[in-house]
């Protein structure tokens, strides 16, 4: 599987602009994963496939089931407790 990318992990915490690899300078940009986030519990880092949690609202955070549009409580995310969605990336 070739991606067209390289992983390098460097030791500080600056990074350089580029690097010369096989006599060619390469641009190098951060590497940012993906974040999980369960569609069960509403926490982050694992999948509804194998949490084991109560089943949460992603509105609003109680414990009830409901699609995220259907709920009409106010909306308090799971993870840090601030106005919004468990789902919403900007969190």
């Amino acid at each position: 599987f070739d991606s067209g990318s390289v992983c390098i992990e460097f030791m500080s915490q600056t990074l350089p602009n580029s690097v010369i690899i096989w006599r060619s300078i390469i641009d190098i940009k951060p590497y940012f994963p993906s974040i999980r986030i369960c569609y069960n519990c509403g926490r982050l880092g694992h999948i509804a496939k194998v949490c084991k949690s109560s089943k949460r609202c992603l509105n609003c955070s109680e414990m009830h089931d409901s699609v995220e549009g259907n709920c009409t409580n106010k909306k308090k995310c799971v993870n840090c407790s601030g106005p919004h969605s468990a789902s919403d990336r900007s969190c």
